[in-house]
Protein backbone atom coordinates (compact mmCIF):
# COMPACT_ATOMS: atom_id res chain seq x y z
CA UNK A 1 0.00 0.00 0.00
CA UNK A 2 1.52 3.11 -1.03
CA UNK A 3 0.68 6.64 0.78
CA UNK A 4 1.26 10.01 -0.99
CA UNK A 5 2.89 11.85 0.98
CA UNK A 6 4.39 14.91 -1.59
CA UNK A 7 3.37 18.29 -0.69
CA UNK A 8 1.37 20.45 -3.58
CA UNK A 9 -0.03 23.61 -3.73
CA UNK A 10 -3.30 21.95 -5.55
CA UNK A 11 -4.26 20.68 -2.51
CA UNK A 12 -4.17 23.22 -0.18
CA UNK A 13 -7.86 24.58 -1.00
CA UNK A 14 -10.21 22.06 -1.09
CA UNK A 15 -12.28 21.03 -4.00
CA UNK A 16 -16.07 22.88 -4.38
CA UNK A 17 -18.90 19.73 -3.99
CA UNK A 18 -21.56 20.56 -6.59
CA UNK A 19 -25.04 20.68 -5.08
CA UNK A 20 -26.87 17.38 -5.03
CA UNK A 21 -30.20 17.22 -7.80
CA UNK A 22 -33.24 16.59 -5.83
CA UNK A 23 -35.56 14.66 -7.68
CA UNK A 24 -39.05 15.82 -8.93
CA UNK A 25 -41.61 14.74 -6.52
CA UNK A 26 -44.35 12.38 -7.52
CA UNK A 27 -47.55 13.65 -7.44
CA UNK A 28 -50.86 11.51 -8.18
CA UNK A 29 -53.53 12.96 -10.74
CA UNK A 30 -55.96 11.27 -8.15
CA UNK A 31 -54.98 13.07 -5.30
CA UNK A 32 -57.83 15.84 -5.55
CA UNK A 33 -60.38 13.29 -6.28
CA UNK A 34 -59.39 11.63 -3.14
CA UNK A 35 -59.47 15.01 -0.76
CA UNK A 36 -62.68 15.54 -1.98
CA UNK A 37 -63.86 12.04 -1.17
CA UNK A 38 -62.52 11.69 2.18
CA UNK A 39 -64.09 15.16 2.73
CA UNK A 40 -67.20 14.22 2.19
CA UNK A 41 -67.43 10.26 2.88
CA UNK A 42 -65.68 10.57 6.15
CA UNK A 43 -67.77 9.54 9.17
CA UNK A 44 -67.92 12.68 11.57
CA UNK A 45 -67.17 11.56 15.45
CA UNK A 46 -65.79 7.54 14.07
CA UNK A 47 -62.50 7.68 15.79
CA UNK A 48 -61.90 11.04 17.89
CA UNK A 49 -65.13 10.79 19.57
CA UNK A 50 -67.24 13.27 20.00
CA UNK A 51 -66.16 17.15 19.88
CA UNK A 52 -68.33 18.39 22.95
CA UNK A 53 -68.63 16.38 25.84
CA UNK A 54 -71.03 17.67 28.28
CA UNK A 55 -69.33 18.19 31.58
CA UNK A 56 -70.72 17.09 35.06
CA UNK A 57 -70.92 19.99 37.73
CA UNK A 58 -68.70 19.65 40.58
CA UNK A 59 -71.44 18.89 43.17
CA UNK A 60 -72.19 15.84 40.76
CA UNK A 61 -69.05 14.13 41.53
CA UNK A 62 -69.10 10.02 41.04
CA UNK A 63 -69.98 8.76 44.75
CA UNK A 64 -69.19 5.62 46.10
CA UNK A 65 -71.39 2.33 45.44
CA UNK A 66 -73.78 4.34 43.19
CA UNK A 67 -72.71 2.45 39.76
CA UNK A 68 -73.83 -1.43 41.85
CA UNK A 69 -76.74 -2.81 41.28
CA UNK A 70 -79.10 -2.63 44.38
CA UNK A 71 -82.61 -5.10 44.80
CA UNK A 72 -85.98 -3.22 45.02
CA UNK A 73 -86.66 -1.48 48.29
CA UNK A 74 -89.27 -3.71 50.41
CA UNK A 75 -92.08 -1.97 52.12
CA UNK A 76 -92.05 -0.42 55.57
CA UNK A 77 -93.51 -3.50 58.01
CA UNK A 78 -95.63 -0.58 59.38
CA UNK A 79 -97.64 -0.61 55.91
CA UNK A 80 -99.42 -3.24 54.39
CA UNK A 81 -99.67 -3.20 50.80
CA UNK A 82 -102.86 -5.20 49.20
CA UNK A 83 -102.28 -6.32 45.67
CA UNK A 84 -105.19 -9.03 45.00
CA UNK A 85 -108.77 -8.70 45.62
CA UNK A 86 -109.91 -9.29 48.50
CA UNK A 87 -112.05 -12.74 49.72
CA UNK A 88 -116.06 -12.32 50.53
CA UNK A 89 -117.06 -11.66 53.59
CA UNK A 90 -117.92 -14.30 56.41
CA UNK A 91 -121.86 -15.15 56.34
CA UNK A 92 -123.63 -14.08 59.65
CA UNK A 93 -125.88 -15.95 61.55
CA UNK A 94 -129.23 -14.70 60.02
CA UNK A 95 -127.74 -15.57 56.84
CA UNK A 96 -128.24 -18.86 55.61
CA UNK A 97 -126.12 -20.39 53.12
CA UNK A 98 -127.36 -22.72 50.17
CA UNK A 99 -126.68 -26.27 50.44
CA UNK A 100 -126.39 -28.87 48.18
CA UNK A 101 -129.21 -30.99 47.59
CA UNK A 102 -129.66 -34.84 49.71
CA UNK A 103 -128.60 -37.46 47.96
CA UNK A 104 -130.16 -41.10 48.68
CA UNK A 105 -127.62 -42.41 46.98
CA UNK A 106 -125.73 -45.40 48.94
CA UNK A 107 -121.74 -44.87 48.54
CA UNK A 108 -120.81 -47.74 50.42
CA UNK A 109 -122.48 -50.72 48.54
CA UNK A 110 -122.33 -48.57 45.19
CA UNK A 111 -117.94 -48.80 46.15
CA UNK A 112 -118.87 -52.47 47.13
CA UNK A 113 -120.52 -53.53 44.49
CA UNK A 114 -118.08 -51.46 41.75
CA UNK A 115 -114.76 -53.79 43.66
CA UNK A 116 -117.00 -56.83 42.78
CA UNK A 117 -117.52 -56.83 39.33
CA UNK A 118 -114.30 -54.48 38.49
CA UNK A 119 -111.30 -56.83 36.44
CA UNK A 120 -108.41 -57.47 38.55
CA UNK A 121 -105.44 -56.34 36.91
CA UNK A 122 -102.66 -58.78 36.38
CA UNK A 123 -99.43 -58.47 37.66
CA UNK A 124 -96.44 -57.46 35.50
CA UNK A 125 -93.87 -59.99 34.85
CA UNK A 126 -91.06 -59.81 37.14
CA UNK A 127 -87.41 -61.27 37.40
CA UNK A 128 -84.73 -61.81 40.56
CA UNK A 129 -81.19 -61.60 39.78
CA UNK A 130 -80.05 -61.29 43.45
CA UNK A 131 -79.66 -63.64 46.36
CA UNK A 132 -81.52 -60.54 48.05
CA UNK A 133 -84.60 -61.35 46.15
CA UNK A 134 -84.64 -57.99 44.44
CA UNK A 135 -87.18 -57.33 41.28
CA UNK A 136 -86.90 -55.93 38.10
CA UNK A 137 -89.61 -55.75 35.13
CA UNK A 138 -89.02 -58.29 32.71
CA UNK A 139 -90.12 -56.31 29.70
CA UNK A 140 -87.14 -53.76 30.27
CA UNK A 141 -84.31 -56.42 30.77
CA UNK A 142 -84.44 -57.56 27.39
CA UNK A 143 -85.22 -60.63 27.99
CA UNK A 144 -88.66 -60.47 25.96
CA UNK A 145 -88.56 -60.09 22.44
CA UNK A 146 -90.06 -56.88 21.81
CA UNK A 147 -90.45 -56.49 17.99
CA UNK A 148 -93.59 -59.15 17.77
CA UNK A 149 -95.01 -56.01 19.28
CA UNK A 150 -94.62 -53.58 16.32
CA UNK A 151 -97.37 -52.89 14.04
CA UNK A 152 -95.24 -54.40 10.82
CA UNK A 153 -94.49 -57.82 12.73
CA UNK A 154 -95.42 -60.80 10.36
CA UNK A 155 -96.29 -58.27 7.58
CA UNK A 156 -94.10 -58.77 4.05
CA UNK A 157 -92.17 -55.54 3.78
CA UNK A 158 -93.20 -52.79 1.00
CA UNK A 159 -89.86 -53.16 -0.87
CA UNK A 160 -90.35 -56.94 -1.54
CA UNK A 161 -94.03 -56.19 -2.38
CA UNK A 162 -92.62 -53.50 -5.13
CA UNK A 163 -89.75 -56.39 -6.64
CA UNK A 164 -93.00 -58.71 -6.68
CA UNK A 165 -95.01 -56.71 -9.12
CA UNK A 166 -91.62 -55.44 -11.28
CA UNK A 167 -91.07 -58.98 -11.96
CA UNK A 168 -94.71 -59.64 -12.36
CA UNK A 169 -94.87 -56.90 -15.07
CA UNK A 170 -91.38 -58.16 -16.65
CA UNK A 171 -92.59 -61.43 -16.95
CA UNK A 172 -96.23 -60.32 -18.66
CA UNK A 173 -94.11 -58.39 -20.96
CA UNK A 174 -91.94 -61.17 -22.15
CA UNK A 175 -94.53 -63.21 -22.71
CA UNK A 176 -95.91 -60.75 -24.94
CA UNK A 177 -93.06 -60.16 -26.77
CA UNK A 178 -92.83 -64.45 -27.29
CA UNK A 179 -96.57 -64.05 -28.41
CA UNK A 180 -95.56 -61.18 -31.02
CA UNK A 181 -92.61 -63.26 -32.38
CA UNK A 182 -94.80 -66.23 -32.39
CA UNK A 183 -97.61 -64.53 -34.66
CA UNK A 184 -95.06 -63.17 -37.02
CA UNK A 185 -93.26 -67.03 -37.18
CA UNK A 186 -90.08 -65.23 -36.13
CA UNK A 187 -89.14 -67.68 -33.10
CA UNK A 188 -89.56 -71.35 -32.33
CA UNK A 189 -89.26 -73.55 -28.82
CA UNK A 190 -86.66 -75.89 -28.50
CA UNK A 191 -88.04 -79.17 -27.80
CA UNK A 192 -87.05 -81.15 -24.50
CA UNK A 193 -84.71 -83.89 -27.32
CA UNK A 194 -82.97 -81.03 -29.05
CA UNK A 195 -82.09 -79.18 -25.24
CA UNK A 196 -80.88 -81.79 -24.27
CA UNK A 197 -78.81 -82.64 -27.03
CA UNK A 198 -77.31 -79.49 -26.86
CA UNK A 199 -76.76 -80.12 -22.91
CA UNK A 200 -74.95 -83.16 -23.82
CA UNK A 201 -72.73 -81.25 -26.11
CA UNK A 202 -72.10 -78.70 -24.02
CA UNK A 203 -70.43 -81.45 -21.30
CA UNK A 204 -68.86 -83.47 -23.72
CA UNK A 205 -66.80 -80.84 -24.80
CA UNK A 206 -66.05 -79.23 -21.39
CA UNK A 207 -64.80 -82.72 -20.63
CA UNK A 208 -62.67 -82.63 -23.32
CA UNK A 209 -60.80 -79.43 -22.40
CA UNK A 210 -60.61 -80.62 -19.31
CA UNK A 211 -58.82 -83.44 -20.12
CA UNK A 212 -56.29 -81.43 -21.88
CA UNK A 213 -55.92 -78.83 -19.21
CA UNK A 214 -55.06 -82.04 -16.73
CA UNK A 215 -52.48 -82.64 -19.34
CA UNK A 216 -50.76 -79.00 -19.36
CA UNK A 217 -47.36 -78.44 -17.60
CA UNK A 218 -47.04 -77.74 -14.18
CA UNK A 219 -44.61 -75.22 -14.87
CA UNK A 220 -45.71 -72.56 -17.12
CA UNK A 221 -42.03 -70.44 -17.83
CA UNK A 222 -42.94 -70.17 -21.75
CA UNK A 223 -45.34 -67.70 -23.28
CA UNK A 224 -46.57 -70.31 -25.29
CA UNK A 225 -47.32 -72.64 -22.84
CA UNK A 226 -48.97 -69.69 -20.98
CA UNK A 227 -51.13 -68.56 -23.49
CA UNK A 228 -52.57 -72.16 -24.05
CA UNK A 229 -53.50 -72.46 -20.37
CA UNK A 230 -55.17 -69.18 -20.35
CA UNK A 231 -57.42 -69.84 -23.58
CA UNK A 232 -58.59 -73.52 -21.86
CA UNK A 233 -59.30 -71.48 -18.90
CA UNK A 234 -61.06 -68.90 -20.64
CA UNK A 235 -63.25 -71.59 -22.91
CA UNK A 236 -64.15 -73.76 -20.27
CA UNK A 237 -65.30 -70.92 -17.84
CA UNK A 238 -67.62 -69.70 -21.07
CA UNK A 239 -68.85 -73.60 -21.12
CA UNK A 240 -70.18 -73.45 -17.86
CA UNK A 241 -71.83 -70.45 -18.03
CA UNK A 242 -73.97 -71.79 -21.20
CA UNK A 243 -74.37 -75.17 -19.39
CA UNK A 244 -75.63 -72.97 -16.73
CA UNK A 245 -78.14 -71.38 -18.85
CA UNK A 246 -79.76 -73.87 -20.55
CA UNK A 247 -79.98 -76.08 -17.11
CA UNK A 248 -81.89 -73.22 -15.36
CA UNK A 249 -84.58 -72.41 -17.84
CA UNK A 250 -86.45 -75.23 -19.20
CA UNK A 251 -88.31 -73.68 -21.95
CA UNK A 252 -86.18 -71.84 -24.45
CA UNK A 253 -87.17 -69.73 -27.66
CA UNK A 254 -84.66 -69.22 -30.78
CA UNK A 255 -84.91 -66.78 -33.47
CA UNK A 256 -86.06 -68.71 -36.68
CA UNK A 257 -83.61 -68.70 -39.64
CA UNK A 258 -84.57 -68.18 -42.95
Amino acid sequence: MSVDTKESIYKLIPPAIPPAEMRRRHKSKFSETVKLETKYLKAQNKTMGPAIVAVNKPSEFLKKHTKESRPPLRPSPGKKQYDIERKPRVPTLQEQPQLAEKSNKDFIKTNAIGNITAIPKKPKPKYTDSPRGTTYLLEESGLLPQYVHKKTYGKVPEYLETRKKEMTEAQLEYERYVRESFEKDQMIQLSDEERTAILDGLKKNWDKLHHDYQGLSVVTDTPAKKARKERIEGEMKQLEKDIEQIEKHPIIYVEKRL
